[in-house]
């Protein structure tokens, strides 16, 4: 179940986190992306978001299954109400432990969706989830 948008802005405020977001998404009253997969969904149509470089982080279980269900990655925080069995067991990409971790997992896990290709390379699929279609992107080389 998701979080009411107008809980979630209220928290955003209420945390002095405002200015680290142009906006924030939620379930309506009317029931409207209240399963994590739909609002995931809507996310991804109502923003410029790649979802090859999107990565999901929380703390439960029906956080990771919203970003498998949209075919994004996800970290598992376990500074929540969640816990690494929990996390693992929903198919967590990455599990963290410190928020002070929190980036460099990140950084792997977009550093790795590349690396992860034949030969160090870019391709045009992957099975977890389909890529943009660039130029020639087999070509592409990580620097």
């Amino acid at each position: 179940m998701s979080k009411l948008e107008t809980y979630s802005v209220h928290i955003v405020e209420h945390f002095g986190l405002a200015r680290f977001f142009h906006t924030v998404h939620g379930s309506a009253h009317d029931g409207t992306n209240a399963d994590k997969p739909d609002l995931i969904a809507h996310i991804l149509q109502a923003e410029p978001l790649d979802p090859v470089r999107t990565v999901t982080i929380g703390d439960r279980s029906h956080d990771i299954a919203g970003a498998r269900a949209n075919g994004i990655m996800s970290l598992g925080v376990l500074w929540g109400f969640g816990d690494r069995k929990e996390l693992a067991d929903a198919g967590a990409d990455e599990i963290v432990e410190r928020p002070s971790d929190l980036a460099a997992a990140v950084d792997r896990l977009l550093q790795d969706e590349v690396l992860s290709a034949p030969e160090g390379r870019l391709s045009c699929a992957t099975p977890r989830r389909p890529l943009p279609v660039a130029a020639d992107c087999r070509e592409w080389k990580p620097s």
